[in-house]
């Protein structure tokens, strides 16, 4: 995998990364069940759920690339099959990661599944763009237009990045 010594590698990080997530947050919330105000964890919440949720959603984005697999390891069929399930599971995740952020109060958590769902987005339409064998200036031209548009929304809403370094 791109980015990883070796296959398996990328698998690790995603299998750590969500135990880490969801090991933090069931901590976070089981301390404010039983009435504590969850102090003692408050300094580690926004780091672990940014740089959690940034190797977990890296990991599955390496592996649900359509380029990740080469053509003569494995057959057609088979690709396709390992495709489906990376895909899906990217999907889970990044769902799991708005919906749990957002129950939790996790901004952090919460953002950086919204970041990852656009990058996501933008990878399957570029391997559509690529397989359809439409000109890559024009892909360049749409990323470039997008990249502007949200370079205008950033401006306009601070915030969006600031949760990342909230403490």
């Amino acid at each position: 995998a791109i980015g990883f010594d070796e296959k398996s590698a990328a698998s690790r990080v995603a299998v750590t990364s969500a135990l880490l997530l969801v090991t933090s947050t069931a901590a976070r919330e089981c301390y404010k069940l039983g009435g504590g105000g969850a102090e003692e964890i408050r300094c580690f919440e926004s780091p672990v759920a940014v740089m959690g949720s940034l190797t977990l959603y890296l990991a599955l984005l390496i592996r649900a690339s359509k380029y990740n697999y080469p053509t003569y390891r494995t057959g057609k069929q088979e690709r396709l099959r390992i495709l489906r399930i990376q895909n899906i599971l990217m999907v889970a995740a990044l769902v799991g990661g708005l919906l749990l952020g957002s129950l939790t109060g996790s901004p952090g958590m919460t953002n950086t599944a919204l970041t990852f769902a656009v990058l996501y987005a933008g990878e399957k339409y570029s391997e559509m763009h690529l397989e359809r064998g439409w000109s890559g200036w024009l892909l360049v031209l749409g990323v470039s237009g997008f990249a502007y548009k949200l370079a205008l929304w950033l401006h306009e809403h601070p915030e969006f990045l600031a949760t990342v370094f909230k403490v």
